[in-house]
């Protein structure tokens, strides 16, 4: 039996804003310190996934910059920081 191999993107499991901020939690805790695994982590599907969704689901934008004041709240200001990174490079970079 040949086995065939599937692309995988992270951003088609990412359902909803506490995925997404569990995703840039896991790639916070395992950066080297130099913060290129959360540059990789921002990649231009993930941007475009969050630019689409955002477009036609307000209600999305809304519960990620909730979730975003949760973690600043909570004492978590760099995961905080990172969510709403990654939802402002959504919108500056999407084409």
């Amino acid at each position: 039996m040949i086995e065939q191999l599937v692309r995988f993107d992270i951003a088609d499991y990412l359902k909803t804003p506490k995925d997404i901020a569990a995703y840039l939690e896991a790639c916070v805790e395992s950066d080297p310190g130099d913060g290129s695994l959360i540059q990789n982590a921002l990649t231009t599907s993930f941007k475009q996934t969050l630019y689409e969704r955002s477009g036609h689901e307000p209600e999305f934008v809304q519960a990620l910059l909730d979730e975003a004041a949760t973690l600043f709240t909570n004492g978590e200001r760099e995961l905080a920081h990172f969510t709403l990174q990654a939802l402002v490079q959504a919108f500056i970079t999407a084409d």
